[in-house]
């Protein structure tokens, strides 16, 4: 048997060989493999300070040992290693993620397992070289967290779930975060289906929050929920298909509208493919989307673009025709959800995107593992091509077309057998809605403007738009 230390000396061996490799290929971009005297490494966040040096943190399991580490290093602008911290917790660490404060410190969160098998959440403060204070925060035991995303006014929310007693299984659980004291302002706890998650949760432009995540009814189906900013509940929405679909992360637009991003396993390949939804400001529904290929795709970021559309980082293997492992991928969208092209780095081994990090619409960084050891890289203006495509046999449920007929006072659908169809302003307020089969909406009283149509049927939710 080849010796543990051989396979480690040879794995370091690599990782510095691509180090310089793309140092000396790529001048201002880099690649940066960490396996850092790891069996198991993979970074899972990563953010800027204001210098434009990198925090990146994640789990590792060292050798020797049975228990995971969080780890947490500080990288320059040229993906050179210059600081790693280690937490004082001698058992199982498991990396939850970060926010860089407004007073210039680092606040992380952990999950650790008591002798008990009890998992208690504990947030560490940092200033650029140690840690500043190491607590445990109250009222967040066995809530087994996901991510952490930072507030205007620098409090944290914390996204996942907790084991719940009763028979519905896992609930959802967020919780508000105040870094200075580690007290939770408030927790969301709720739960109606045997696997409820959270998976991220944002603030909205008016304070509210909104966190997307996973339920299961027949199948596994995206959730989005919105809470105003005490957590108190205001809607939910189920976003049904015949598929298991899971939710990854979601943004707010600048109409208020919410995007959320993940992955779907359609009828189209043998896989999974990229899943688009796009829902109003008070849950509805507006358009489902999948974009793919052949093999295996999925996105786990969204972010805005400085530009008109997003950007949208994942995982695909579209770039070796579903035959080789999944890489990374960027893809660009416009402002109505069409893809602009894609750019695939084909990596020799699996390779799971977790975090994208943007600047300037030029310069895109990317973080994950990788055979066993985590990456971070460097890519400027890379050329974006059409490969995804929308499968014909998604068509059905992503746009189901639908026509009517207009009158003076009544939009008409003579064909409308199995289905119930409502009206809505830009804002979310319904003004009609027919009845189970009813062909007819009465539109006399509405003013000029734009509006929503939703078609309700066995295929979901469906909609266009109307200009009155």
């Amino acid at each position: 048997m080849i010796n543990t230390a051989i396979i480690v000396l040879f794995r370091k061996v690599l990782a510095l060989g691509l180090f310089f490799y793309f140092h000396l290929a790529c001048a201002q971009e880099f690649s940066l493999v960490l396996s850092d005297s790891a069996l198991q490494q993979t970074a899972y966040s990563f953010d800027f300070e204001e210098n434009g040096k990198i925090w990146i943190g994640g789990n590792k399991l060292p050798i020797g040992s049975s228990d995971l580490k969080a780890w947490l290093y500080r990288i320059n602008a040229h993906g050179i290693i210059e600081k790693k911290i280690t937490f004082p917790y001698p058992g199982y660490q498991t990396w939850v993620g970060f926010g860089n404060l407004t007073n210039g410190k680092l606040a992380v969160v952990l999950g650790l397992k008591t002798a008990t098998d009890l998992t208690e959440n504990w947030l560490a403060v940092l200033d650029s070289n140690s840690i500043l204070s190491f607590r445990k925060i109250q009222g967040a035991d066995n809530a087994i967290l996901k991510e952490v995303t930072l507030t205007r006014s620098s409090r944290l929310l914390l996204s996942g779930f907790r084991v719940s007693p009763d028979p519905q299984g896992n609930n959802f659980w967020l919780g508000k975060l105040n870094p200075e004291t580690a007290n939770l302002d408030w927790v969301y706890e709720d739960g109606f289906t045997p696997i409820d998650n959270v998976q991220a949760a944002i603030e909205c432009k008016n304070g509210d929050i909104a966190f997307c995540g996973d339920v299961k009814q027949t199948t596994i189906n995206p959730f989005i929920s919105r809470l105003d900013s005490n957590g108190q509940y205001i809607w939910d929405l189920v976003i049904e298909t015949p598929w298991n679909d899971g939710s990854q992360k979601l943004l707010e637009d600048s109409l208020g509208n919410f995007w959320i991003v993940g992955e779907s396993s359609t009828a189209a390949g043998p896989s999974f493919d990229t899943q688009i939804n796009k829902v109003s400001s008070n849950g509805i529904l507006i358009w489902q989307q999948w974009l793919g290929s052949e093999g295996q795709d999925a996105a786990f970021i969204i972010k805005k673009a400085i530009t008109n559309g997003f950007w949208i980082g994942g995982y695909s293997n579209a770039s070796t025709f579903g035959n080789g492992p999944v890489s990374p991928f960027l893809m660009r969208l416009d402002k109505n959800g069409n893809s602009l092209g894609e750019h695939f780095w084909s990596f020799p081994s699996p390779s799971p995107v977790y975090d994208m990090q943007i600047k300037g619409d030029t310069s895109f960084y990317f973080c994950g593992g990788t055979n066993d050891s985590a990456f971070l890289f460097k890519r400027t203006k890379p050329f974006l091509a059409n490969v995804f495509v929308v499968s014909d046999k998604d068509q059905k449920s992503q746009r189901h077309i639908f026509n009517f007929d207009l009158n003076k006072d009544y939009l008409l659908f003579p064909q409308n057998e199995n289905s119930e169809i409502t009206i809505y302003d830009l804002t979310g307020k319904e003004f009609s809605k027919t009845k189970y089969g009813g062909k007819a909406l009465q539109i006399n009283t509405l003013s000029s403007g734009i509006y929503l149509i939703t078609l309700k049927d066995s295929n979901g939710f469906h909609s266009k738009l109307w200009v009155r």
